[in-house]
């Protein structure tokens, strides 16, 4: 079995499903666990075994879910960010900014685990993941 588990620091995760941003994402999808190794391997200079570790992760499938299922909506930000859909374009031509966004949850159990049950990891995988 590869397991890891996932802290939220500040006990809030941000991150919505629906088109309009207006609720929390609960529990957290496994592909944004996938794209942070990802971004933390290439702005990090991760090393080979890093990286074979990230690759070995990919191979794996999708993994299991463990999470308290309790939680409740947290504050919704409101960002104001430019668009490009061509809508709120000023006189001169400007892009102007719209408002967008965005939900957060807050889980009664801040820690969350993806798990492979029938993954078998090296001593060397073992390693690159401390």
């Amino acid at each position: 079995m590869f397991a890891v588990t996932i802290e939220l620091l500040t006990g809030r995760y941000s991150a919505t499903t629906d088109p309009a941003r207006e609720a929390g994402e609960w529990p957290p999808h496994p592909a944004r666990f996938h794209l942070a190794l990802v971004a933390t391997l290439h702005e990090s200079l991760g090393t080979p075994e890093e990286r074979a570790l990230v690759e070995w992760i990919e191979q794996l499938g999708p993994p299991a879910l463990s999470f308290h299922e309790d939680y409740r909506e947290g504050h919704k930000n409101e960002y104001f960010v430019l668009t490009n859909d061509g809508v709120g374009v000023d006189v001169a031509g400007n892009r102007m900014k719209a408002p967008r966004h965005f939900g957060s949850t807050l889980p009664r159990e801040p820690r969350f685990s993806f798990i492979w049950v029938d993954a078998a990891p090296t001593a060397r995988q073992l390693a690159a993941a401390k």
